[in-house]
């Protein structure tokens, strides 16, 4: 491996000469790569935002739970650290009956008065946040077995159907960019196979004087990378600039919209797209390099 990183100068000019060599098929190949990675840029934006959005509904979920009457303060702030140390929960808020009522003045346009009801008929509650909003229902069970409390609400159905679609999202996001990925892998593989065959003659010679397999497979390996490094960078800046100038549109015509800000993205799709791109475009030329490479190597170093 040593002696290989050693001879890299070479390697970079046996690349880019064969690049240069082969010009069209060095233009169709980082082409497809790119129109591939605008693809799965698309999605990843896609997913990013509706992982995005679904994550910032789903934080807004949290679970209510009223006390009964007649509990005093100190019981109610023992009950209070009791739900706090339940697995999961990370804020447990006390609100008081006359809270409530304010809060629901608030949303009612203050149209609301003590009159109109008599009594305050609101409960004192606790309104409780948790870090994982799948075991939901779990840590709402837990909190009714408390004698204190005398029912719980969490949106149970909205709530169930929230997660089920961020989990949705996920899933599906994952599986469709893993069949792009697959997809690059298997282009560039075949690009890299028409490469080798096209010099199956000068390999022949190296082969006859001497070459490693490492040795041959390298130039090889690094077009392949450099495939899918230009193929990704020039994704990554078509996608920014379309990100950039649609967004705020988007956002004017539908402002309730919440979507990740250009800079946000631009710095994580960086990352996504290079580490693919240069990955696919790797695996691929060493796939094809390696299986094509042995049945060169296993033949006649003549019969070529």
């Amino acid at each position: 491996m040593l002696k290989n990183l050693v001879n890299l100068p070479y390697f970079l000019k046996e690349v880019f000469f064969n690049m240069k060599r082969n010009l069209l098929m060095t233009v169709a190949s980082a082409s497809t790569v790119m129109i591939l990675s605008l693809i799965l840029g698309f999605f990843i934006i896609a997913v990013m935002n509706l992982n995005y959005l679904s994550e910032r509904i789903v934080k807004d979920i949290q679970i209510v739970a009223y006390i009964r009457n007649g509990i005093s303060k100190s019981d109610m702030k023992l009950l209070q650290n009791k739900i706090a140390v339940i697995k999961d929960v990370t804020d447990v808020k006390f609100i008081s009956k006359d809270e409530a009522l304010k809060n629901m003045r608030k949303k009612m346009g203050a149209s609301l008065e003590l009159e109109d009801i008599g009594e305050n008929p609101l409960p004192n509650s606790f309104e409780i946040k948790i870090s994982d909003y799948d075991k939901i229902t779990e840590v709402a069970d837990k909190i009714k077995l408390n004698s204190e409390i005398e029912d719980v609400k969490y949106g149970e159905d909205i709530t169930k159907n929230l997660l089920s679609i961020n989990r949705a999202v996920k899933t599906g996001g994952t599986l469709i960019i893993l069949a792009l990925m697959a997809a690059t892998v298997f282009i560039v593989s075949n690009t890299i196979r028409i490469t080798v065959y096209a010099r199956r003659r000068e390999i022949a010679v190296m082969q006859l004087v001497g070459a490693t397999n490492w040795f041959i497979r390298w130039p090889f390996v690094l077009e392949g990378l450099l495939y899918g490094f230009f193929g990704a960078i020039t994704a990554l800046i078509i996608l920014s600039i379309a990100y950039s100038n649609f967004i705020p549109h988007i956002l004017q015509a539908l402002p309730f919209l919440t979507l990740v800000k250009p800079e946000n993205l631009t710095f994580r799709l960086f990352f996504i797209l290079m580490i693919t791109g240069i990955f696919v475009g790797t695996v691929g030329s060493w796939i094809s390099a390696n299986k094509y490479l042995k049945n060169f190597i296993s033949r006649s170093k003549y019969n070529v």
